[in-house]
């Protein structure tokens, strides 16, 4: 069950890193309610191990961070986040709650209104400047296989489960292994249908940098990437199967050049931030 829990957990985390890009939305859609919501700190002894479970109706998270709750409710990396007391990093606790609907975005949202009512949670966005990749067509033009209508399910976090027994693909980086490190040393990601903006959120990822879109280029896209990465550890039980070796295969940047039509070039550029101005621990049950 945890082994099970924790896949959904990487499933999620890699869903929304698609909109961990440089842009925070001036507005957000209307949330839904969080129905019920009982909030207990977590056993001792979990260690880092965090497990979040989707099913129709409601989430479960174990062992959570506040910080990195928060994380995922505002789409933004954790070393972006600003400010808040040592407890957020330290103290983990576990969530059951019970929402109106699951689908689309509906999941950070509820999450965001259960960190504002249950945590007292405050905050507001900064920009700064700082060191960024414009992520730019490379001379030739795009490589990128638009996705073909119907070849794949859109993203339902609470329907994950009947999407993989149907057997077909979902539109989402769930279906790819970024930044594996496999027993050939290659790291692989090939999810069918992600929207263009979704790139540049899993190279910031991968990248630890910022990663600005400045291609102008919009819709889904099929992307079979495969390069060498920089800190490789070798991990057998992953091979996914007959690729190049680390030997013969690109970096990350050649790949984007050579696979994709695609370019990194160093700049500087906004970034935006989120500002932690209050958080308590969570109200009674």
């Amino acid at each position: 069950m945890k082994k099970q829990m924790a896949h959904t957990f990487r499933i999620i985390a890699a869903a929304l890193a698609i909109a961990m890009t440089t842009q925070i939305p001036a507005q957000t859609p209307p949330r839904p309610q969080v129905e019920v919501a009982a909030i207990h700190p977590s056993a001792p002894g979990g260690g880092d191990l965090a497990n979040i479970h989707i099913a129709p109706g409601k989430f479960i998270a174990s062992n959570m961070t506040v910080r990195k709750l928060i994380s995922i409710a505002y789409k933004i990396r954790m070393d972006r986040l600003i400010g808040g007391p040592a407890w957020l990093n330290s103290e983990h606790y576990d969530i059951t709650a019970t929402v109106e609907d699951m689908t689309g975005d509906n999941f950070p949202l509820t999450l965001q209104t259960l960190l504002e009512d249950r945590f007292k949670l405050k905050l507001h966005p900064e920009t700064r400047e700082t060191a960024v990749y414009d992520l730019i067509i490379a001379k030739g033009g795009s490589k990128l296989q638009p996705t073909q209508p119907g070849s794949c399910l859109p993203l339902n976090l609470s329907k994950l489960r009947s999407a993989q027994t149907s057997g077909q693909s979902v539109c989402s980086w769930r279906e790819s292994r970024p930044g594996l490190r496999n027993g050939t040393g290659i790291s692989i990601t090939d999810p069918p249908g992600i929207a263009f903006q979704g790139l540049a959120g899993q190279l910031s990822n991968i990248l630890d940098k910022p990663v600005i879109d400045q291609t102008g280029l919009a819709g889904l896209f099929d992307i079979h990437l495969e390069w060498a990465p920089d800190d490789i550890t070798s991990n057998p039980a992953d091979t996914p199967g007959p690729i190049a070796s680390s030997d013969t295969a690109p970096t990350l940047f050649t790949a984007l050049r050579e696979q994709l039509g695609l370019e990194l070039k160093p700049a500087k550029g906004p970034v935006p931030f989120l500002v932690i101005d209050s958080v308590d621990r969570p109200s009674e049950n």
